[in-house]
């Protein structure tokens, strides 16, 4: 296997009601914004609304205000989600790396 870079993710956030729609794995207990892999040649908003299409594990709408009281991944979404909604800050980046392996 050889390290082939970095594989893009992305998400996006539907908010209705006060209520942010997430996904899990079935009772894994952690959630996250619905997205996935940007896959070659495609933009990131063909790839959120590709992501949003396809079949998820499990979905659940959060509160906003109760975004503190669920693992919510990455950790430092409970807080800026909140703060984006406000300011108007629609893009998030996270500078953690994960590399992408190939085998040969």
């Amino acid at each position: 296997m050889t390290d082939q870079g970095v594989r893009v993710r992305c998400a996006g956030l539907l908010v209705r009601d006060g209520h942010v729609l997430v996904e899990s794995l079935v009772g894994a207990g952690r959630w996250s914004p619905i997205g996935g892999g940007l896959q070659p040649g495609e933009t990131v908003p063909e790839a959120i609304v590709r992501e949003f299409r396809e079949d998820h594990q499990e979905l659940a709408w959060i509160p906003l205000s109760g975004l503190a009281d669920v693992v919510l991944l990455p950790h430092h979404l409970s807080e800026e989600i909140p703060t984006a909604l406000e300011t108007g800050r629609i893009v998030f980046r996270s500078e953690r790396r994960v590399p992408v392996m190939k085998q040969e």
